[in-house]
């Protein structure tokens, strides 16, 4: 993710990204420091790089509410604006800032810094510290790259490898690296380089007790009225601009709901995009959907695999936090879009509307189900022996422990680092990820989500149009799939399920099918074994984990496989 590096009594390497030629440029150093940004040629008034007697300052990312602050200071420039938030709230200054925003802030009076990442997370920050020497950065390859020039032994972390092996993510603050740790979403440090001291703190975390209670009509009323006012910031920030924003589109329940809310809300200067193999659900509904509400529409099919070629470019852009294919065709997609012209891409990422909770079992216990099957990566390693979830996990929340872990680690933590890979082409956005709009979702009692799918009954309500196309694969209209017809809906789809599975026993199954392009795509198939024959050598210091990647290998589960070349990958890039 382009953004910004600092370095403290260190030398600094050149910081790449995926396509420099989308970035700008910008440095400025002092005594004993580096503060470096290459950042995204995008919504560039609401960044900013400068330095006076007082604050030096790099601000990433977008900042929705800009024009209110201005105006609530009585200020005419963004910069004197955020002179008076700091001045006013000191270290605390970010909590005023509202959108996918990072940065770091010297205080002049004292020499400290204060280093911070978004609210969710998707503006990442990793970071190193060996006494008075610091470094951070917005990518991981900006830090390893810090260590490779200031001659820092690069170890793997094999702990945090394994993890990375069963979620198929991080859990915690780990990195693949280590002594290289990242921000957990919502966190910020405070480091003294006078004394070489550092502090980790929250300054936002989701999590508030179940305590709002109504009818369920007043309920839906007001998760639609936080969504809308979310939506409504991510339409206005483009329009300030003069940008189109890009609707991420699919067969989904997340990103329909998106869709129907820009409409709803007026919105013109849109574009709908989807992809997937060419015929699948995704991007027929996705067609039909377009065309009822008036937006433009693109696709790309993926038919040809491509998408899953690129394992280090990948690999890099997403700093090794996910597996490189879990994103597919979404790069592929971008780099197809005309890059003057957008300037948000809307996702919707952290719905989770199908299920209404990001834990949807009937535990409701204190202690987190680490070993939740539903999220995860791979069934093949087992819990225990070959990983374990950190212990850090525990204690981090108050209220509903396992879907606010699951809501973090799957949804912010997984979900959300392919905003890693989307922010080399535009920044991305999600309302429901909003704070107003969690505020009010994760209020009502995660239960009564679930047992009456009111998430689910929020779409219906609302958007009534929403229900006349299936979710997913499914032939069934999303109308029926609840109340007296749920049954025969659900009987129905398993019926054309296995009548399909007799005569095409060996058709894609859904967008992007991983296991259909290894069986069928031959490119792809060799591009798998040659990368895993040319550089298993990558990790041969570290025979565990070999061993670990060996299994992973050998297993008949294409995503399985993938695993491993993407941990292969991390060291090539990272480690070695």
């Amino acid at each position: 993710m382009p953004g910004f590096f600092l370095a403290l009594d260190m030398e600094t390497p050149t910081l790449k990204n995926y396509d420099d030629t989308r970035c700008r440029r910008g440095a400025l150093r002092g005594d004993g420091f580096a503060l470096c940004r290459n950042t995204l040629d995008k919504f560039m008034d609401d960044k900013l790089l400068f330095e006076d007697a007082d604050y030096t300052v790099c601000l990433e990312g977008v900042v929705y509410n800009k024009a209110a602050l201005m105006h609530g200071y009585g200020k005419t420039d963004w910069r004197e604006t955020v002179r008076a938030l700091l001045d006013e709230r000191g270290e605390r200054f970010m909590e005023a800032l509202d959108g996918p925003v990072s940065g770091a802030v010297r205080f002049a009076r004292n020499g400290c810094w204060l280093v911070f990442t978004s609210r969710l997370g998707e503006k990442a920050v990793f970071y190193w510290q060996d006494g008075r020497r610091f470094v951070c950065g917005s990518q991981l390859d900006y830090v390893a790259d810090a260590l490779r020039v200031n001659g820092v032994e690069r170890r793997a972390d094999e702990t945090a490898l394994r993890q990375f092996l069963g979620y198929g993510c991080y859990a915690d603050e780990s990195t693949c690296l280590c002594g290289v740790k990242r921000l957990y979403p919502g966190s910020c440090l405070r480091f003294d380089p006078a004394s070489g001291g550092l502090a980790v703190g929250s300054y936002y975390l989701a999590d508030w007790p179940e305590e709002l209670e109504g009818t369920e009509e007043e309920l839906i009323r007001a998760l639609d009225g936080s969504f809308r006012a979310a939506m409504q910031k991510i339409l206005d920030k483009d329009k300030e601009y003069g940008y189109t924003t890009v609707l991420d589109c699919s067969a989904g329940l997340d990103s329909r709901m998106v869709c129907y809310a820009a409409a709803a809300l007026g919105a013109e200067n849109v574009l709908v995009q989807s992809y997937g193999q060419s015929g699948c659900a995704d991007i027929r509904i996705a067609e039909k959907i377009s065309a009822e509400l008036g937006f433009d529409f693109v696709c790309r099919t993926l038919d040809n695999a491509d998408c899953m070629m690129h394992i280090e470019d990948n690999m890099r852009m997403n700093s090794g936090s996910a597996s490189y294919y879990h994103i597919t065709g979404g790069v592929a997609m971008l780099k197809m879009l005309d890059r003057g012209r957008f300037g948000l891409e809307c996702t919707g990422l952290l719905g989770d509307v199908g299920a209404s909770a990001f834990y949807d079992e009937e535990y409701d216990g204190d202690k987190i189900d680490k070993n939740y099957l539903r999220f995860r990566n791979s069934h093949l390693l087992e819990y225990g022996g070959d990983f374990v979830c950190p212990d850090s996990a525990d204690g981090r929340f108050r209220w509903q422990v396992n879907d606010r872990f699951w809501f973090y680690t799957r949804g912010c933590l997984f979900g959300m680092s392919s905003y890693f890979l989307r922010q080399n082409f535009m920044e991305a956005a999600t309302p429901f990820g909003d704070p107003e709009f969690l505020r009010v979702y994760l209020r009502i009692p995660r239960m009564h989500r679930v047992r009456t799918q009111l998430l689910k009954k929020w779409l219906l309500r609302c958007y009534p149009a929403a229900g006349r196309y299936p979710y997913g694969e499914s032939a069934v209209p999303l109308k029926w799939s609840s109340g007296r017809w749920a049954r025969l809906a659900h009987y129905y789809d398993r019926l054309r399920e296995e009548i399909g599975g007799r005569l095409h026993p060996d058709r894609p199954q859904g967008m992007n099918d991983i296991s259909y392009w290894y069986r069928h795509n031959g490119r792809f198939r060799h591009m798998v074994g040659t990368y895993w024959e040319e550089n298993l050598d990558a990790c041969r210091a570290y025979p565990a984990i070999e061993a670990l990647l060996r299994r992973m290998y050998a297993s008949d589960v294409t995503g399985d496989k993938l695993m491993a070349l993407s941990v292969l990958a991390m060291f090539r890039l990272y480690i070695r």
